[in-house]
């Protein structure tokens, strides 16, 4: 397809793959959940929380290949990739965002399964961070540690100590294995010491290149004992507006699964509408966010104080799939939801308005791009096409033409479509800090930006007059 004269912007995206040749652990944690699991009834002890975890933790270390092992107690989780995984190239915010929508999705899915009597009255929300380490014996430290820390100061009995699970070859066959027990002696991991077995790999560095964001440096040795080891969470400028974008993983499978309408599925566009508000609602940082398909975009207002990036990333993301899940009944209520919907997301920082329009502009272009081929590949599907005939048809077609073709041939006039499938929804915060919705809207010209000047307006001021 034609790229636009905005596709400059994906410049600003860094290259944030963490360095080979180490083990990389995911891991990630309940944000306040304490006072949530308190508000369902769910005590510490609570063995059916700890069952909950330890049926999300087996669905995700069957699910992904390269992650080894994980240990998970009620309030956190962590995964265990192998030193050698090319997983998602190690972007660090891809493998952050997607196994922490993952897990969000598989735990308000599965809460029913364990608390049949105790509807979800709040959102789980999970915040994730990546950890390095060179050595295998130093992810075994880690995982001691973590146990230790949780059975400190309890009588704990084995259902107590959490849940490990872990890959075991038996012959040709890969089975995942769960117990609950002390991980943390050499007689363990003696007897388990294929769980973390080195593969032989080419050791290289891969410097992170990062455009706005300050980045700590990679591990070095230190106390091994210490949960934080090897961190590699960054931390963004203030200088910069940062624009958090979240995309459906695999949706176009999840579509076909559930029935989605093509090329424009109303109910699914409502829904992931709604999950954007509560992201606004959330984070009154964000002062408006751009959704097309399965993809919504969040701008954070430029000098707002932000934690750092990974846990910015995760938390959002977190949210979303929470929402998602949650809301699916109320759009979809003659459809049950067959399997966990799943996330990306990313942090990127612009240093200016201009980038900031001009990344807004890319995103509705591509919404106009994608939704005049995709009206027309689905009504040449409609007229007995195949689908390689179809994209043949419109192969090197410029959108005039495709346009031209749903006059002539179906008698559409695609300007008459909706709004919401040519533009996109955009969700603004007024300097009232009320949300408002736009279906009918242009990002791309001046005009928009004119009338909506205080969108990027220092927001701190424009509080603080309008108070």
């Amino acid at each position: 397809m034609a790229q636009s004269k905005y596709e400059y912007v994906k410049g600003f995206e860094s290259d944030d793959a963490l360095p080979s040749g180490n083990w990389i652990v995911v891991r990630i944690q309940g944000r306040d959940f304490k006072e949530l699991l308190k508000g369902h009834g769910v005590e510490r002890d609570d063995s059916r929380a700890l069952a909950l975890v330890e049926d999300c933790l087996k669905t995700l270390v069957w699910n992904f290949f390269d992650i080894v092992c994980a240990y998970g107690v009620i309030y956190e989780s962590s995964f265990v990739f192998h030193e050698s995984t090319s997983f998602f190239r190690r972007r660090e915010s891809k493998l952050v965002s997607v196994l922490v929508s993952s897990f969000t999705s598989l735990y308000v899915r599965s809460w029913p399964s364990f608390f049949p009597e105790t509807n979800l009255l709040s959102t789980p929300v999970f915040s994730g961070a990546a950890y390095c380490y060179p050595k295998n014996s130093l992810v075994r430290s880690y995982l001691s540690s973590l146990q230790e820390n949780w059975i400190s100061g309890l009588q704990a009995s084995n259902d107590q100590m959490g849940a490990f699970v872990f890959k075991r070859k038996v012959g040709e066959q890969v089975d995942v294995c769960s117990m609950r027990g002390e991980i943390t002696s050499d007689a363990f991991w003696m007897e388990h010491s294929f769980i973390l077995e080195k593969k032989k790999s080419k050791r290289s560095i891969i410097k992170a290149r990062q455009r706005g964001v300050e980045q700590s440096p990679t591990m070095v040795e230190r106390d091994p004992m210490k949960v934080d080891l090897g961190v590699t969470t960054g931390q963004f400028l203030q200088a910069n507006w940062i624009v958090v974008r979240i995309d459906g993983r695999g949706f176009k499978k999840f579509a076909d699964l559930h029935g989605f309408q093509k090329p424009n599925d109303e109910r699914a566009l409502q829904l992931m509408d709604e999950c954007a508000k509560a992201i606004l609602e959330e984070n009154t940082d964000i002062v408006c966010a751009y959704g097309i398909s399965d993809e919504y975009s969040f701008l954070i207002r430029r000098g707002a104080h932000q934690q750092a990036s990974n846990e910015l990333i995760s938390a959002t993301v977190s949210l979303f799939t929470s929402k998602y899940v949650m809301l699916w009944p109320k759009f979809f209520h003659d459809r049950e939801l067959e399997c966990a919907p799943a996330f990306d997301a990313r942090a990127v920082c612009y240093p200016t308005e201009t980038t900031v329009r001009d990344y807004l502009a890319w995103r509705q272009v591509d919404c106009h791009i994608n939704n005049v081929n995709n009206t027309c590949f689905w009504k040449l599907r409609e007229q007995g096409l195949n689908p390689s005939n179809a994209h043949k048809t419109l192969m090197g077609t410029r959108s005039s033409e495709k346009k031209e073709l749903l006059s002539n041939d179906f008698r559409i006039d695609y300007n008459a479509l909706p709004a919401k499938y040519r533009k996109g929804s955009l969700l603004v915060r007024k300097p009232d800090q009320t949300i408002f919705h736009y279906h009918d809207f242009d990002v791309i010209g001046d005009d928009f930006w004119k009338e909506h000047s205080y969108i990027l307006q220092k927001w701190v001021a424009m509080i603080s007059a309008h108070a």
